[in-house]
């Protein structure tokens, strides 16, 4: 066995042996130990979906590892436990469930009546990307494309070559997550308020793979083939987010919350440069310019909330602010020529929010009730500018666009019907949602124009929905709710110019505890309103295209839950989702802050998808002591992300296309040999099948048996 994974046990069973020791010399009545306590043993197993050299398609989901470091096969050594004691107002609960050496998590809670306390921890690893040819275009049928050569094409020259400057090393991550906190109970101090603090992180280390690629200019000459690059991206990240809230209700006239929180995110990996990989021909004023830059920074965050009730009415206003700032630059940012408090270096980033909020309910009617509301926030970057020698819209420094400001309101009004003796309750509403943005565009020759970064200045739309809830039997349940959203401004291709949205749901529970639930959901968003604005070097003259965005979406299921027999239950559902989204298909020449692009707008292109998923669970109790289980998951994606012209222009490979299965299959044992003593045996197996790349089709398996010690 691994040595890490000998301490893992070692210091778990240190850590809850006091614990099982105090509940066995307890004597009866003295308190109220108990738990469980489960050493186990996994087998594991992958076959296809890659190779030895590279992570497995299902690795990437379900990494495992043994003794002798093997992740492709093998077994390891785990433990279970569930603990806790309660006397009087006092309980403590230590919970940990393992998955393997790189698969586990635990928690701790301790509750008085005077204060809570919790921690908690978890650990994940998956394997990273891995696979050659998903990660290297080269290796993949049309992944590059020789007849953008230079120089026969020299401003496309990047898609003629791929260039990998990985070391080929196995790519994984992983990921801590960790967190504590403590809480006042109610009574503690004087109006009942209540106070807590939180402290939560996160830690994420190891590889990923990355790809770049550089300007025509960034390379001396003939060295366009040297454009599109990859490499081996390291990862060093620690997040540490520390909250509190305090909450009181000062002589029970009104009701005060206050929130506080500080976030520090530090990046502790290596920052690449472009010089890093290829020096030779990088041009000086390039060379070092930063890859997938990643700063340290700290988040500040405050918001203030009251709140008042009244017989028939209720009011509430809320008040927040924060800051994001940058606390770490690349070397380029702070070579750059800025004189700022006597230096000479680009050392202020600052990101500001304020929002505000107000509402009151009022129950007009008995059976009615209604609210309005009001919503206002400010976004303002704070951050110096212009920079010359980095970002200045008056020289060559290239600008892309700097979102100065963005001014959002949104407000509006619902109403909730609710007849004496009805089983029935009607909802609608209206709201409106302005945004106003300010722009810093560049003004020389390479910068982006206006009409090309598909932006505008102000959005405004407005929404009505309904909300209707029904019960016209005992049992079932019907709920409703259509809106439709219609925008008289768009500021951006994300935003809807008109939406129709429509969910419904269904309920039925009968006496006897048989379920069906029904649901769907329907989405239809498009978008006509931004024009996308090019040159056509044959004609001579700019045009413009519209966007033509539309998005639908539909979602529907059921399931069923029923108790066959008086030892037997069983479910099953089937969930269908459809995604079909279109749009014009833009193409250029070059990057679109170069000079002399050539922008054209080629044929609509379609991506859909189909997905669907079928579960099934059940479970028998064979003997009172012996109890089997069984599960069988289905998903199923096909369909198309390209058509028309797009389509083609993918016909080469198969990245126009999906179509895959996933089988999954559960197995489980439970029998109780004694009174406090259980044999536990589980079994999964899961089955990738992939038609359109079939290297990514593979099995794994796990096997775990386990016995569970109860006190």
């Amino acid at each position: 066995m691994k040595s890490n994974q000998l301490l893992n046990l070692v210091l778990t069973c240190a850590l809850v042996s006091p614990v099982i020791a105090n509940a066995a010399q307890a004597p009866q009545g003295a308190g109220g130990f108990g738990g469980t306590l489960a050493p186990k043993l996994s087998l594991f197993e992958y076959n296809g979906g890659g190779s030895s050299d590279n992570a497995l398609f299902l690795q990437r989901y379900d990494y495992q590892k043994g003794w002798s470091d093997r992740d492709l096969s093998g077994g390891y050594l785990d433990l279970d436990l569930d603990l806790s004691y309660s006397k009087g107002e006092t309980s403590l609960s230590i919970a940990r469930h393992g998955y393997g050496p790189y698969a586990h998590s635990g928690t701790a809670r301790l509750d008085s009546g005077i204060v809570g306390i919790s921690v908690f921890y978890s650990q994940y690893r998956s394997a990273s990307v891995g696979l050659d040819y998903l990660a290297r275009p080269d290796n993949a049928v049309g992944g590059t494309d020789s007849r953008y050569n230079a120089p026969a094409n020299a401003n496309t020259g990047f898609v003629a070559k791929f260039n990998d400057d990985s070391t080929g090393a196995f790519l994984r991550i992983d990921r801590t997550n960790h967190g504590a906190a403590i809480r006042s109970k109610s009574g503690l101090l004087r109006d009942r308020p209540s106070v807590s603090v939180k402290h939560e992180g996160y830690k994420r280390t190891g590889n990923t793979y990355a790809t770049w690629v550089s300007g025509k200019s960034d390379f001396g000459t003939n060295t366009q083939l040297l454009r599109w690059r990859g490499y081996d991206k390291p990862l060093a990240e620690n997040m540490g987010r520390t909250s509190a809230n305090f909450t009181a209700s000062p002589l029970n006239w009104f009701q005060l919350a206050y929130d506080a929180s500080l976030e520090r995110f530090e990046n502790n990996a290596r920052n690449y440069t472009m010089q890093d990989f290829y020096a030779g021909s990088m041009s000086a004023a390039v060379a070092r310019n930063p890859l997938h830059f990643i700063p340290d920074s700290t988040l500040t965050s405050h918001s203030f909330r009251l709140s008042r009730a009244f017989k028939n009415s209720a009011l509430a206003a809320g008040y927040g602010m924060s800051a994001l700032r940058q606390d770490s630059f690349a070397a380029r940012q702070t070579d750059v020529d800025i004189t700022r408090n006597g230096e000479t270096s680009y050392t202020s980033a600052k990101i500001a929010s304020k929002n505000l909020f107000l509402s009151g309910k009022c129950q007009a009617l008995p059976s009615l009730e209604t609210e309005a509301y009001l919503k206002t926030g400010t976004r303002n970057n704070r951050s110096d500018f212009p920079v010359p020698g980095l970002v200045d819209p008056a020289n060559a420094e290239s600008l892309d666009m700097k979102l100065d400001r963005l001014k959002s309101m949104e407000y509006g009004l619902n109403a909730t019907l609710r007849p004496a003796g009805a089983k029935s309750s009607l909802g609608a509403g209206w709201k409106r949602e302005v945004k106003k943005r300010g722009f810093s565009l560049g003004t020389n020759a390479v910068s982006i124009l206006p009409e090309r970064i598909l932006y505008k200045e102000v959005s405004k739309s407005d929404n009505i929905f309904l909300k209707g809830v029904t019960r016209p039997m005992d049992g079932l349940v019907v709920r409703l709710t259509p809106s439709y959203k219609w925008a008289e401004k768009v500021g951006s291709t994300a935003e809807a110019e008109e939406a129709l949205y429509i969910k419904t749901e269904a309920s039925y529970v009968t006496a006897g505890g048989k379920s069906l639930d029904l649901y769907y959901a329907y989405t239809h968003m498009r978008n006509n309103a931004l024009d996308y604005t090019g040159f056509d070097a044959v004609l001579g003259r700019g045009f413009g295209r519209g966007q033509e965005i539309s998005s639908v979406l539909h979602s529907a299921g059921a399931s069923l839950s029923a108790a066959l027999t008086a030892k037997t239950n069983s479910s099953v559902s089937l969930d269908w989702n459809q995604s079909n989204f279109q749009s014009y298909y833009i193409t250029s020449s070059a990057r679109r802050y170069e000079t002399a692009i050539a922008f054209t707008a080629r044929a609509r292109s379609r991506s859909l998808i189909n997905t669907t998923s079928l579960a099934a669970d059940t479970d028998w109790q064979i003997k009172e002591n012996l109890k089997l289980t069984g599960g069988y998951t289905l998903s199923r994606s096909k369909g198309d992300v390209a058509s028309g012209l797009l389509g083609a222009e993918l016909a080469a490979t198969n990245d126009g296309a999906v179509d895959n299965y996933l089988h999954v299959v559960s197995l489980g044992a439970d029998c109780a040999l004694a009174k406090d003593l259980d044999l536990l045996g589980r079994y999964a197996f899961d089955r990738y099948v992939d038609n359109q790349y079939s290297s990514l089709s593979g099995r794994g398996q796990t096997l775990t048996a386990s016995v569970a010690y109860k006190f």
